[in-house]
């Protein structure tokens, strides 16, 4: 029965479990298989994505989660704070 698991045997440490990869100091994963990048299964070689089209749904999703997203209030925060100032100058 193989271990599924990246734990070393009982009585080592994982610092002398045998791995042959540097030891980077975090525990995880010593896979020698390169990762691939998300999306580059099946497709072309030219490194396009295929996107789905968006519906009403979709466009109304995506325009919700843009304008609730932390860049969007920092940026409206920041105007608010430019649009104050002359009103803390003129009584």
């Amino acid at each position: 029965m193989s271990q599924s698991s990246n734990r070393p045997p009982s009585g080592e440490t994982a610092g002398d479990a045998g791995s042959s990869a540097p030891e980077s100091g975090k525990s995880g994963s010593t896979s020698s298989r390169p990762t691939k990048p998300v999306g580059s299964g099946s497709g072309g070689s030219n490194g396009s994505i295929n996107q789905p089209k968006l519906d009403l749904v979709g466009w109304v999703r995506f325009a919700w989660r843009r304008l609730t997203s932390m860049p969007t209030a920092l940026l409206l925060l920041l105007l608010l704070a430019l649009a104050a100032i002359p009103g803390s100058l003129v009584p």
